[in-house]
């Protein structure tokens, strides 16, 4: 008769596993990850901002080089377009629109036009006003000056004198009628007086340099 192996006196105790591992497993791997994202987040967040930071200054950089290269391009458009102006026609221009009053030029331009429409100049003023200033830098920033002319005539009627202001108005150099009147004065017997405002105009192109600070 076959005897049963005797166990053995000393058997194997059964592990027993950490409760953090079993149990709150989850919950330690979860702990861990968000205490990681955190301290990155905290390393991480000014080099983040640094880096906005520095592509909206790239990003403004980008827009004003932009910005320039059009102004640039637009400008060399313009530059070409003026060089293919003819010379005649910016004569012409310098003639409409002076740098500068040029009474002499004006006088002639007025007495060749009571000439052709048999009206007599008895009288001319100029009043030139200067240019509007900013009171701040001291900037010009009125570009057109008007003239103020007033103009004493002698006409036999009301109609040479039309055809004579419709002349200036007409002429090459910028000009317009502001006022007329008559106080119905006889010159000479046959010729009746009349007093009239035309405006001509310069353009300024200079600019006045505020106080150095």
């Amino acid at each position: 008769m076959e005897m049963a192996p005797q166990q053995s006196k000393t058997e194997e105790k059964p592990k027993v596993q950490t409760k953090i591992l079993t149990q709150y497993y989850g919950a330690t791997v979860l702990f861990l990850i968000t205490l990681f994202l955190l301290v990155s987040f905290g390393f991480l967040r000014p080099i983040i901002d640094e880096t906005k930071q520095t592509n909206a200054e790239t990003k403004g950089i980008l827009e004003n080089i932009k910005n320039e290269n059009t102004y640039l391009s637009s400008l060399d458009a313009s530059i070409g377009a003026a060089q293919s102006i003819p010379s005649l026609v910016l004569k012409q221009v310098t003639e409409a629109l002076p740098n500068e009053a040029d009474t002499p030029s004006l006088l002639i331009q007025l007495d060749a036009a009571a000439n052709r429409n048999a009206v007599k100049i008895q009288g001319v003023t100029f009043n030139e006003p200067k240019a509007v200033t900013n009171p701040t830098n001291k900037t010009a920033v009125t570009q057109v000056v008007p003239v103020d002319i007033t103009l004493t005539l002698a006409a036999r009627n009301y109609f040479d004198v039309k055809r004579f202001l419709t002349d200036l108005e007409t002429s090459l150099r910028l000009m317009d009628v502001v006022g007329i009147s008559t106080g119905g004065a006889v010159v000479d017997g046959q010729e009746f007086s009349f007093t009239v405002q035309v405006k001509t105009y310069t353009f300024n192109n200079s600019k006045t340099k505020g106080p150095k600070t």
